[in-house]
């Protein structure tokens, strides 16, 4: 994004206890308790604690958010980082992005550093440039982005795409396909899935939550190592089938290792 925000004091906005105040353009907005802006917001920063909802659009330079906050419409700002519980109504973008708790973006996510711990929620598109998920992650279309790291769970409905994508395994991990140059996919520590207490949240995001195992309809790489794995077509150069996978077919340009020859159903050779 890297917008540039007017450097001059606009008037300040700090409602504590509880209050309201109007849009407009201001260079501090401090919320401490239960506040509401009514219109469009834009500032310098905005830093709210308690209970907070914007109704309107959001165009900030610095966001700092703890306890519960909804925005009505769409967020535009350079840092977001959020702890508690938070709700965007519309698009989401944010170069330096970072979240803690549960949130919700009814539409696109779009940051350049991404970090999300606890639960995540995308109702239409995520991309971007870097992306680290502790915790759940759930995507209704595609997620594209060019690094993506994950140690917990996610269930991406369309694409997962990535340069380098590094998945440890912490619960249930399911994407309809998964391309990228570089691909690891690995059981994770599972004190990190038993300390977000992720086994209720899997079971109420996911109908057939079968525990540790990342299930896609086809893995395509250069580089590809799997451990718990549930595929119908892995294709790449050098793949590597570690244990408790489950391939229908592999087609591999270079080598072929696997662990366990029940794993692999068909292998083929490209030539």
């Amino acid at each position: 994004m890297n917008e540039s925000f007017d450097k001059e004091k606009k008037g300040d906005i700090k409602i504590s206890g509880s209050g309201s105040a109007g849009g407009g353009s201001y260079d501090e907005v401090k919320i401490s308790g239960s506040g509401k802006i009514e219109g469009d917001l834009d500032c310098n920063l905005l830093k709210a604690s308690g209970s907070v909802k914007i109704d309107g659009n959001i165009k900030a330079k610095d966001i700092y958010i703890s306890g519960s906050f909804k925005s009505m419409g769409n967020v535009k700002c350079n840092e977001f980082k959020g702890s508690g519980s938070s709700k965007v109504m519309g698009d989401m973008e944010a170069d330096e992005f970072s979240c803690s708790g549960s949130m919700k973006v009814d539409g696109n996510l779009n940051g350049m550093n991404m970090s999300t711990s606890g639960s995540i929620g995308i109702a239409k598109r995520l991309s971007g440039t870097n992306l680290k998920c502790t915790g759940v992650l759930d995507v209704e279309e595609n997620c594209e982005v060019e690094e993506f790291k994950s140690f917990g769970a996610f269930n991406i409905k369309g694409l997962l795409t990535a340069d380098n994508i590094v998945i440890n395994i912490g619960g249930y991990c399911k994407a309809k396909e998964i391309g990228g140059e570089n691909i690891e996919i690995k059981i994770g520590p599972q004190k990190v899935f038993n300390f977000f207490g992720l086994e209720n949240i899997l079971g109420s995001l996911f109908n057939n939550y079968s525990g540790n195992v990342l299930e896609s309809e086809i893995i395509e790489g250069d580089e590809i190592y799997l451990e718990c794995t549930k595929a119908k077509v892995v294709r790449g150069n050098n793949i590597f089938i570690g244990k408790d996978c489950e391939i229908e077919r592999v087609e591999y340009k270079g080598e072929l290792t696997i662990e366990d020859s029940k794993s692999v159903k068909e292998s083929i050779k490209i030539v």
